[in-house]
């Protein structure tokens, strides 16, 4: 009996819980660039827009109106989108498939005029003329500055910079209880 409860403790000691991972962007669209980063709450797999808790992005390009550089920024966001399940996170990078339908994800700041944005969308809605990956202005979405075409490929977005999956306190306790009743097992089992 004793031997199960220390097997018990040793399972549940082994579990983690997420931490943020924060992404690097560096992404070159036809004439322009969207450099800077992404951080996620450490969610694996699909995300929704509720999993990413930062960002700061820099847009670049000769077609941008207003100029460049461009912000868009977490704390000044008012237009955040996700839908769809093609944005997926691994513990190495953010990647999106371009042969999900109904899928798209856009960072905008609407806290300016004109409104700058980048956007992935696998079916060519609104901000994108097809399938693919754009920068632009304005809030129609009319204004592209730069598009590229990824229809049905998968293509990586960002790469992992700092954190992840990491043990919770508590289990680091849970864990050497677990280890310390085992231990104690098998010095009684010598001693007898």
């Amino acid at each position: 009996m004793k031997r199960l409860i220390a097997t018990v403790l040793l399972i549940a000691a082994s579990a983690t819980v997420n931490a943020s991972i924060t992404y690097d962007i560096n992404r070159t669209i036809g004439a322009g660039t969207v450099t800077g980063f992404i951080e996620t709450d450490g969610t694996l797999g699909v995300l929704g827009i509720a999993n990413i808790t930062d960002f700061t992005l820099t847009l670049n390009s000769p077609n941008l109106y207003g100029g460049s550089p461009q912000v868009i920024d977490f704390a000044l966001s008012t237009h955040t989108a996700m839908w769809g399940t093609a944005l997926q996170a691994t513990g190495s990078s953010l990647v999106f498939d371009f042969s999900v339908p109904g899928s798209g994800f856009i960072l905008q700041d609407t806290s300016t005029n004109p409104v700058p944005w980048w956007y992935l969308d696998s079916d060519g809605n609104y901000y994108s003329p097809q399938p693919g990956e754009s920068i632009g202005w304005g809030p129609s979405g009319t204004g592209h500055a730069e598009f590229v075409d990824y229809q049905g490929q998968t293509i990586t977005i960002a790469t992992n910079v700092t954190g992840g999956q990491i043990p919770e306190p508590a289990t680091l306790v849970l864990f050497g209880l677990s280890l310390a009743c085992l231990g104690a097992m098998r010095w009684k089992q010598k001693a007898t």
